[in-house]
């Protein structure tokens, strides 16, 4: 699933934040070609959270997804996925409620921004929110994991497709830095992989 003879960058919670995002790919070298952000040697790891809070969610998640589509790039699912895949799911017949994530006031207004912002792109919504159940909660690369929140071992460990993933990974004597970066929390760095370095700032 991952190549490690490449480099990796890190780039967590977008939260709709486009402009950033495409500023931050610039920093770190990609360069729009064909309309996908590309990189010679790097492939950026997107932590979830790619929706709500921000102007431009619709545009950050044609980012994300052309980047993955072109195998520029992987995504696993934040909770703000999570939720908008509960919010958009119809309850099961005898659970007592209407949907997974119920429609309430505070539920709305945490997922409002990304709703007000797709009201003229149904269609669109919906085949995000199709891609949204395809991506995985996390990935185990051998030498570093990916999860958008915590690494618990005693819920990760019967998903199957943990062994799948690492199984992937071939021996390497190389060794890619990852880096770490995040649009919406420009501050954030942490990487807690022996393997992978993180530079200051």
């Amino acid at each position: 699933m991952l190549d490690p003879a490449r480099g990796y960058d890190l780039i967590g919670d977008v939260h709709g934040c486009a402009q950033t995002l495409e500023h931050l790919l610039g920093v770190l070298g990609y360069r729009q070609q064909g309309g996908v952000w590309r990189h010679p040697r790097r492939q950026a790891l997107f932590l979830g959270d790619i929706i709500d809070r921000g102007p431009r969610i619709r545009e950050a998640l044609h980012i994300v997804h052309g980047m993955v589509e072109a195998g520029q790039a992987h995504c696993i699912m934040g909770n703000h996925e999570y939720n908008a895949i509960g919010w958009n799911t119809p309850a099961p017949v005898g659970s007592g409620q209407t949907w997974v994530r119920e429609h309430t006031p505070r539920h709305h207004r945490l997922l409002g921004a990304t709703l007000e912002q797709f009201e003229q792109h149904p269609a669109d919504w919906q085949a995000f929110l199709g891609w949204f159940y395809e991506l995985p909660l996390f990935i185990d690369a051998g030498r570093f994991r990916l999860v958008h929140a915590c690494w618990d071992e005693q819920y990760i460990t019967p998903w199957p497709s943990a062994s799948a993933v690492a199984a992937s990974m071939k021996p390497s004597s190389r060794n890619p830095v990852c880096r770490v970066a995040s649009p919406a929390k420009p501050s954030t760095a942490c990487c807690a992989a022996p393997t992978c370095a993180c530079p200051a700032g």
